[in-house]
């Protein structure tokens, strides 16, 4: 009796066994017959009339032999036959354009795999908040630990809705707000360490789609200090004071120094601002901490005026420099 219940159930195990579903044995079947196409574009999100390379993924064998043809907007590029990689250009602001490759296996049948190339204009404004005079006639420049303003200028042909989409700001390793930003293509940032930053963008649709993304190079320098003369009659002049003596003629001479490139907080409200005659600390009667005036001294002798100018929170905004004057 007992052995004939374990023969039974023994006999039922088997049954239960066979009867299952195998799913390890599914799965490697399954990828063995699976032959994913795809295009790679590079860029993804090209500028107007910029060329773009055009790459097929195949991660198949079972193309091995095919014949490739290429189709842009539509029309055969006959020189592009049996190539793996291709390059086109994309169109103006507003076109879409379809790139197809059509695979034709050795008995006849044939793979079709396509992707879309829609330019996109994506600029970024940068607006380092440094300072610089007002006849300079160059730019500002971000320094160390200097805000920089972003503003990201988007044009897809139609009416774009920042409102409608997100944007994920990255300033080297760290994501800044840490997350993305709906409706917003503008963000401020403080200007990290090193001698250049990789502002990188992305913006994406409520669907998290990527419908935009770009990179660009911030390069940073050293705040630095020029002195001009200021005239009584013309105001501050243009030309930068030189490494040459420079003669003081007449009843004195007023310098102005100009901290380029220093950040504008610490412009407005330095927490060192100090002018020295021959290394010692002198008194300024100037309302204004960057400009001074100095009196005649015996005829013959010369000086040296310095000036230095810091933030005591932020270590590297700061500069100094000398010049000597003669008498």
């Amino acid at each position: 009796m007992i052995s004939r219940f374990v023969i039974y159930a023994g006999l039922l195990s088997v049954l239960l066994f066979v009867a299952l579903p195998l799913p390890t044995n599914a799965q490697i079947s399954g990828s063995l017959f699976e032959n994913p196409l795809s295009l790679s574009l590079d860029p993804a999100f090209p500028q107007p009339g910029e060329e773009v390379k055009v790459e097929l993924v195949d991660q198949g064998s079972v193309n091995y032999g095919s014949a490739i043809a290429w189709y842009y907007d539509g029309n055969l590029i006959t020189d592009a036959a049996n190539k793996r990689t291709i390059t086109v250009t994309a169109g103006s602001i507003g076109s879409s354009k379809k790139v197809q490759a059509v695979l034709t296996h050795p008995r006849g049948t044939q793979e079709v795999t396509s992707a879309v190339v829609k330019p996109l204009y994506l600029d970024i404004v940068l607006e380092p908040q440094t300072y610089v005079p007002p006849f300079y006639l160059g730019r500002a420049v971000p320094s160390i630990s200097s805000m920089v303003n972003a503003t990201a200028l988007i044009n897809d042909g139609s009416s774009f809705n920042s409102e409608s989409h997100f944007y994920r700001w990255q300033v080297n390793q760290k994501v800044l707000e840490n997350g993305p930003l709906r409706g917003g293509n503008r963000v401020s940032f403080e200007m990290p360490w090193g001698d250049k930053a990789i502002l990188i963008l992305e913006v994406t649709d409520l669907q998290g789609r990527t419908v935009a993304q770009r990179g660009i190079e911030i390069v940073s320098v050293a705040p630095r200090i020029a002195f001009y003369e200021i005239n009584s009659l013309y105001g501050v002049s243009s030309r930068a004071i030189g490494n040459n003596t420079v003669p003081i003629v007449g009843n004195g001479l007023t310098l102005r120094a100009v901290p380029y490139y220093l950040d504008s907080r610490t412009y407005n409200y330095p927490d060192v601002a100090e002018w020295k005659l021959d290394s010692i600390p002198t008194n300024n009667n100037s309302n204004n901490p960057y400009s001074i005036t100095l009196q005649g001294a015996a005829e013959g002798s010369q000086a040296t005026v310095g000036f230095h100018v810091r933030s005591l929170e932020q270590v590297l905004q700061g500069a100094q420099n000398n010049i000597t004057v003669s008498y």
